[in-house]
């Protein structure tokens, strides 16, 4: 929740500057203490040697590999759901609701061409 977030940031902000407390410990290829990847909010455009270029390609595999229909969260926002919400978020007080997403259209999802 938000309070975990906050937390991730206010520990981020022990170990990156300012401009990267979001993004610097999400970044790819930070293997080591290179504090000159660091230092600069500058995205990166290359490599210092091919065993991190590999390193950073197998783990952007591993993260694609992992993004599938069962395991995302699917969100629709919208003014028109107006009074059909059975459920108020806890901080912000936000009403929502949750449903179950048919096997019908889970299934089309998971084999488009199929």
């Amino acid at each position: 929740g938000a309070g975990n977030y906050v937390q991730s940031l206010a520990t981020a902000l022990q170990d990156y500057p300012p401009q990267l407390c979001v993004a610097g410990p999400r970044r790819l290829a930070l293997c080591g203490s290179d504090s000159s990847l660091l230092a600069s909010s500058t995205p990166r455009t290359s490599f210092d040697s091919d065993r991190q270029l590999l390193f950073t390609k197998k783990l952007a595999a591993q993260f694609v590999d992992n993004l599938t229909v069962d395991n995302a969260m699917f969100t629709i926002l919208s003014k028109s759901f107006r009074g059909q919400t059975n459920k108020k978020e806890v901080w912000y007080g936000t009403d929502y609701r949750v449903d179950p997403i048919s096997e019908t259209i889970l299934s089309k999802w998971r084999n488009p061409d199929g």
